[in-house]
């Protein structure tokens, strides 16, 4: 099984905007919808793992519900994590992936 591991934990504070750029829209998506179409769209993996804050957790499941299928949906999991240091985001979300 191939995994992969999307880190959308970040605050986006260069961005100046109350909003992590992640949430941001491009072209009528939030980037994090392209992210993830991106991911799914190339085959390469069997599970995507996305690591987010904890607080973005109810709003990051309804984005993708809304732009999502339930067979793409089955092929996702949200993990939130806090703190969010990319050392010790990435680390837990490979533990939960082997674990």
């Amino acid at each position: 099984m191939v995994y992969g591991i999307i880190m959308a934990g970040g605050k986006g504070l260069r961005m100046n905007s109350n909003i992590p750029k992640q949430y941001m829209i491009l072209d009528d998506k939030p980037i994090l919808v392209h992210t993830v179409e991106a991911f799914l769209c190339s085959n390469l993996f069997n599970i995507v793992y996305i690591v987010i804050g904890n607080v973005w957790k109810e709003y990051t499941n309804e984005l993708l519900l809304k732009y999502f299928s339930k067979p793409q949906l089955d092929k996702i999991k949200l993990y939130p994590c806090e703190p969010l240091s990319r050392t010790y985001s990435l680390s837990q979300a490979i533990n939960n992936i082997v674990n």
